[in-house]
């Protein structure tokens, strides 16, 4: 079974609540968290001090069954065997990640029926918002005085507005892969891209346009209700165009959940890993000490090849 490496990128719309801070509050008190989710347990690891330049985490996913079933050829024939697990065993899903501290970019592993990408990005979301609302409800506390009804209110949208903001989860893929994404949500709400534009004030006749070029972005507004099928060959053939160096589409998902799709120049899927070489590598490791399982160096490894230069 072949293990995908995905990529994502995190941003904090709150000058505040950086993507720092909120890895620091990550580490102090979430790390090991359990969660519950479709009636498996899944726990949370993540380090932000082992490694100078990476963020990095491991999802746990302890299934609640205790049996499982192998097949086996005997004969010409295939038999079906039941296996039950002893004592306290559970079989689990792992998926590992790391994140660029500079950039807050990341990559992660997927493999069929582990915890989606979607679903991280669905974690961290959980615990960003509540960290937010405690941190209006601890300023709101702290603040002086409230007075008449009135300063009371004001307080309270002065101190709702130096908090707001929303936490970005963003899919990083190729646009090959971007029609097949794309083809999952909803709806598509607008399409940016960043193309490289020369200003007309910058030509001049002889001087060549070396380094004259600039970044443009340039904002694309879908109106309501437009199908989403409609739309997909339009960004895919957008997503291919020379000038464009990248891009991002803002959608709904099934769950009428917002949902930020990057595409760029970037490969595929960052590569594979096979199932079996990972899970050797995780062979008696023990979560206090996560952090030191070697499939970290392999997904640094990744993000800093020569083909992925200055996509993390």
């Amino acid at each position: 079974m072949q293990v995908s490496l995905i990529g994502f990128d995190l941003k904090s719309g709150n000058s505040y609540i950086t993507v720092p801070y909120f890895i620091n509050y990550l580490c102090r008190t979430k790390n090991s968290s359990k969660l519950v989710y479709n009636h498996c347990n899944r726990f949370f690891f993540i380090d932000n001090m082992s490694n100078e330049k990476y963020h990095l985490g491991m999802i746990i996913t302890a299934k609640d069954q205790r049996s499982f079933l192998k097949f086996r050829e005997s004969s010409n024939d295939f038999v079906i065997k039941k296996e039950k697990l002893e004592g306290k065993d559970k079989l689990l899903e792992f998926n590992f990640f790391v994140i660029n501290k500079k950039t807050n970019k990341g990559i992660y592993t997927h493999y069929f029926q582990s915890c989606s990408i979607r679903e991280l990005g669905a974690i961290f979301k959980a615990y960003y918002y509540p960290l937010q609302t405690a941190l209006k409800t601890k300023r709101f506390k702290e603040s002086p005085s409230k007075g008449v009804i009135a300063q009371v209110e004001r307080l309270k949208r002065s101190i709702s507005d130096y908090f707001k903001g929303r936490l970005k989860f963003a899919i990083m893929v190729r646009d090959e892969d971007l029609k097949n994404i794309l083809a999952t949500l909803k709806e598509i709400k607008n399409v940016e891209v960043v193309v490289d534009a020369v200003k007309p004030s910058l030509i001049r006749p002889g001087v060549p346009l070396t380094d004259k070029a600039r970044s443009v972005t340039q904002k694309f507004t879908i109106a309501k209700d437009w199908p989403v099928y409609d739309l997909i060959e339009d960004v895919v053939e957008l997503s291919n165009m020379g000038p464009v160096k990248r891009g991002k589409v803002l959608g709904i998902n099934n769950d009428d959940k917002k949902e930020t799709v990057d595409f760029s120049k970037a490969p595929k899927n960052f590569g594979t890993f096979d199932y079996d070489e990972l899970a050797e590598k995780l062979d008696d490791l023990h979560t206090s000490q996560f952090y030191t399982s070697a499939i970290f160096n392999d997904l640094i490894a990744v993000i800093e090849s020569k083909a992925n230069k200055g996509i993390f």
